[in-house]
């Protein structure tokens, strides 16, 4: 017996539990199976029809309007379903209980299936042949799905099977996608779900560290550092006070000592010395600023201290701060710092003067005399001639004449005395009363000089001769 079997769904008729349009599929002389087609259309199995479940929303109707798709063959195989007898007749209705999808039937796919043993050739678009070549398949899935020839649905992709994810990183299926979670594996690193990184634990603000109370808690990438306040060091989970005067560098030792306090050390200034407010630091004092050190003439700074000092002609006292005069002259002789023979040498306080003597007058560095060359600046001291001399001076006089003082030149008589020359009275001729002779003739006295004359009838050579 043959008969004419509905499935089919509508959301306002069918109770709640009917959330999808059935494929109708009727038994007849042709057998002609009529497939809804939907972009999510899900297939089934039922007796020897394929049938397909549409999702509809509760709240929607699914209308069968779409042209008729016809197959390429029309050789019809004729199927034969058997029902048992029935003795009432009636529409069976097969319910699906199917996941609700909000999309909208869109058009009916008509497959006429051949009754005769002939393979398919091509499928509508939308489909693919199935492996036996006898019907076409929906490929219309979502994406993150494949459509099981075993389940005649789409079913969820496994990407995980296909190695999607980095190799530091492990894959998580999920329905129609996956998600790839990084792997943490170096210490002190955790994942951070809302980036996929790694992140950094922060062991001091979880409390996870190990610094004692004395300690501070650093957080680095990876870790943490535990340390201790400065001017002291790490013991286990104590800190102990550092004895930086151990270390030679602390207090530079010219300038003071080196005293150790908790956490830290202070200098000790030494003697000439004074803090620069950092306790670490001594700066020298300048003695001298104050009260000129105590020093009557010169105070000189040093590091560290300071001394007295005397000009030149002073000489320091034993008690370092008075300076004495030096009498040079005594110390060191006269002779030695003026010349007697121009100046005499004379102390003043801090130095001493060389006092110039008569015919010397002073360079004016009243160290050192120099001739006076009196010639020059008075002229009127000698009557004919003045000849400078070391430290004085002496007159001279012209030939003819002698010298009576110091300063005064008299006429020599030559015809009485001779001709003096260079002090010397020489005669030209020789004389029976035996004073000089220097003229043949006749000798006449002038001044400065003489004049000889012949007597007449002779003439008066070059020579103070007569030629007659």
């Amino acid at each position: 017996m043959k008969y004419l079997v509905f499935f089919y769904c509508l959301a306002h008729i069918l109770p709640q539990s009917l959330v999808g349009v059935q494929q109708v599929v009727q038994s007849s002389a042709s057998d002609v199976v009529t497939v809804y087609r939907n972009n999510n259309c899900r297939y089934r199995t039922y007796g020897n029809c394929r049938v397909r479940s549409v999702p509809c929303p509760a709240s929607a109707q699914c209308h069968l309007t779409a042209p008729v798709v016809q197959q390429q063959h029309v050789d019809v195989i004729q199927q034969h379903v058997d029902v048992p007898q029935v003795v009432q007749s009636h529409v069976d209705v097969v319910q699906q209980h199917v996941d609700v999808v909000p999309l909208v039937q869109q058009h009916v796919d008509v497959i006429h299936v051949p009754r005769q043993t002939k393979r398919i050739t091509a499928c509508p678009q939308g489909h693919y042949l199935s492996p036996d070549g006898t019907h076409c398949k929906h490929i219309d899935c979502d994406v993150g799905f494949t459509f099981s020839d075993e389940y005649l649905k789409c079913v969820d992709i496994n990407e995980c099977e296909r190695h999607v994810c980095l190799h530091d990183e492990s894959c998580i299926n999920t329905h129609g996608s996956y998600i790839c979670r990084k792997i943490c594996t170096q210490s002190g690193y955790r994942l951070d779900v809302r980036t996929n990184t790694c992140e950094d634990i922060n062991e001091c603000i979880e409390g996870t560290h190990l610094c004692g109370s004395q300690q501070t808690c650093i957080n680095r990438p990876g870790g943490h550092e535990c340390q201790c306040p400065p001017g002291f060091r790490l013991n286990g989970p104590h800190c102990e006070d550092i004895n930086e005067c151990l270390h030679s560098h602390a207090c530079p030792a010219e300038t003071s000592y080196c005293n150790n306090i908790p956490g830290s050390y202070r200098c000790v200034c030494k003697t000439g010395f004074k803090d620069d407010g950092s306790g670490k630091n001594c700066l020298d004092i300048n003695e001298c600023l104050n009260g000129n050190g105590g020093c009557s003439h010169l105070c000189i700074n040093k590091f560290g201290s300071y001394e007295c000092s005397c000009p030149k002609g002073y000489e320091l006292s034993p008690d370092g701060r008075t300076c004495l005069d030096v009498n040079e002259c005594a110390k060191y002789g006269s002779s030695h710092l003026c010349p007697p023979e121009t100046s005499n040498c004379v102390n003043t306080p801090g130095s001493y003067v060389c006092d110039c003597k008569l015919g010397f007058r002073d360079d004016g560095s009243r160290k050192n005399c120099l001739d006076i060359d009196e010639c020059s600046e008075h002229t009127h001291l000698c009557q004919q001639k003045c000849v400078n001399t070391f430290g004085s001076y002496k007159c001279l006089c012209n030939r003819g004449y002698r010298l009576v003082d110091t300063h005064r030149c008299e006429d020599i008589d030559e015809c009485h005395e001779g001709d003096f020359i260079n002090s010397v009275a020489y005669s030209r001729f020789k004389s029976d009363s035996g004073r000089p002779q220097l003229c043949q003739g006749h000798c006449e006295n002038t001044l400065g000089s003489y004049h000889c004359t012949c007597p007449h009838g002779y003439k008066l050579q070059y020579d103070h001769h007569c030629v007659g």
